[in-house]
């Protein structure tokens, strides 16, 4: 089996408070970007074997379908809703040996292991990456804009834990 992937399309803190906002349904962040895009989704193609045809899906509330058929047909649906911009999109594609797929409709797609690219994205991510949920369902995330690092959030959250460090 063959795997390419669209990488993710970047978003910075603000983003990503905003995506967790819009998420979590916060009235504020919704109003806050009301005008962006920050929904990507991590779209995956892959072979349904029971149905013998390809999928374009990803999961939102349940499971969307994009697209059932051919590959080119499911790979066209995954990379224009990756081409919609939305910050934090990702397209997964796992080809069967037997199909033979042409990248160069699509720049964008890599060759490699989606897990192995996952796996990288998690070991490079900022170190922030992990704070944003937690965060926003405090009401923490001006603290996350001050810090420089982890450990310099974790003393605004909670100055006591601070202290008994010291």
């Amino acid at each position: 089996m063959t795997e390419f992937y669209a990488p993710i399309i970047p978003y910075n803190l603000t983003e990503a408070i905003n995506r967790m906002a819009l998420a979590t349904g916060s009235l504020r962040g919704a109003a806050a970007g009301a005008s962006a895009d920050f929904n990507g989704h991590y779209v995956t193609v892959s072979f349904n074997t029971y149905r013998n045809y390809y999928v374009a899906e990803y999961m939102w509330a349940g499971r969307v379908v994009l697209a059932r058929g051919t590959l080119a047909a499911c790979v066209a649906a995954a990379m224009a809703e990756y081409r919609r911009g939305a910050k934090g999109a990702m397209v997964a594609i796992k080809v069967r040996e037997s199909d033979t797929f042409d990248t160069s409709s699509f720049p964008e797609l890599v060759c490699g292991s989606v897990s192995d690219y996952n796996d990288e994205c998690k070991a490079n991510a900022p170190w922030w990456a992990t704070e944003v949920g937690f965060a926003v369902s405090r009401g923490y995330t001006h603290h996350l804009h001050a810090a420089s690092s982890k450990q310099e959030f974790e003393d605004l959250c909670f100055p006591s834990l601070r202290k008994q460090r010291a």
